[in-house]
């Protein structure tokens, strides 16, 4: 019985002793696992911390992309807004090339006016020299010369220095207190077609009325005032003036004599008849017409023409410590 538990124990030794190594082996390999688990484990975390970079790298790309994203939304509506004023520009540049094309064609009109205004400048400058030859004539006589304030067609009085030569009856305007000439209208006396003397009528309706003569001399008897000359009272192309008494002409029997309307009318008719003789105008009737005949103004309120009138306005006159 002991041989057999003798040799039991022996078998059970041996596999003791097998098991042992199996053991060692195997923990061998769970040192082995437990290394590379150990490098495994810090892959890992290698590998966690790449994928926090990567991830912050990300949400960086993320926000760039969104930021370009709202530079590109700017840029298109910059684009778009371009486009816009592109748009409003080229319209604009065939606006002006229309514009240009009309500037062209306006600038050869004023070089034709200039060339006709150069032919005019001429043609004063001789009118001048006749002037200068009257201006002589008239220093060597005084009976041509008259002080007569016209009456416009509002009934606005003005007043004014006439003066009849040789060729031209000239009304000037001459400021008495500053002692020069302002303005100068001439008129031919070879245009002179009609000369109408007698009182003063309004239309029918009319508010106003005017006492005493005048005298109304006609260049131009084909033409009639137009409408927006007859409204507006500061218009200077109407085709006669008409003339009446200076208000003051009593104060002296010499400035009565420069006022005297039937002197200034017989003269102006002879004047005006030998310059139709000497330079007669073709295709037009030669001749003055006398007529005696009431002078109609065609005024129906004329409020402005009462307080100037009232009030002397038209006259040059010294008013307090100022002069017109």
């Amino acid at each position: 019985m002991s041989y057999k538990l003798t040799g039991e124990c022996s078998q059970l030794t041996e596999e003791c002793s097998q098991l042992t190594e199996e053991c060692s082996q195997l923990t061998e390999e769970c040192s082995q696992l437990t290394e590379e688990c150990s490098q495994l484990t810090g892959e890992c975390s290698q590998l966690t911390e790449e994928c926090s970079q990567l991830t912050e790298e990300c949400s960086q790309l993320t926000e760039e992309c969104s930021q370009l994203t709202e530079e590109c939304s700017q840029l298109t509506e910059e684009c778009s807004q371009l486009t816009e004023e592109c748009s409003q520009l080229t319209e604009e540049c065939s606006q002006l090339t229309g514009e240009c094309f009309q500037l062209t064609g306006e600038c050869f009109q004023l070089t034709g006016e200039c060339f006709q205004l150069t032919g005019e400048c001429f043609q004063l400058t001789g009118e001048c020299s006749q002037l200068t030859e009257e201006g002589g004539r008239i220093r060597e006589t005084e009976r041509d010369r008259e002080s007569m304030p016209p009456v416009d067609h509002w009934n606005n009085e003005r007043e004014r220095v006439v003066l009849i030569t040789d060729s031209s009856l000239l009304i000037c305007k001459y400021d008495f207190v500053m002692l020069n000439c302002e303005n100068i209208q001439r008129i031919p006396l070879n245009f002179v077609d009609r000369i109408t003397h007698g009182n003063f009528s309004f239309p029918q309706r009319s508010l106003l009325t005017r006492e005493g003569e005048g005298v109304r001399v006609f260049w131009d008897r084909l033409r009639e005032p137009s409408f927006s000359s007859r409204w507006n009272p500061f218009t200077t192309d109407y085709p006669f003036s008409t003339f009446t008494y200076h208000p003051v002409r009593n104060i002296d029997h010499r400035f009565t004599a420069l006022c005297e309307i039937q002197n200034f009318r017989e003269q102006l008719t002879e004047a005006a008849q030998k310059a139709h003789l000497k330079k007669p105008i073709p295709g037009k009737a030669n001749g003055v017409l006398v007529l005696n005949q009431p002078l109609l103004i065609e005024s129906y309120v004329g409020l402005m023409s009462f307080i100037g009138n009232q009030n002397k306005l038209g006259y040059c006159l010294a008013r307090g410590n100022i002069g017109f």
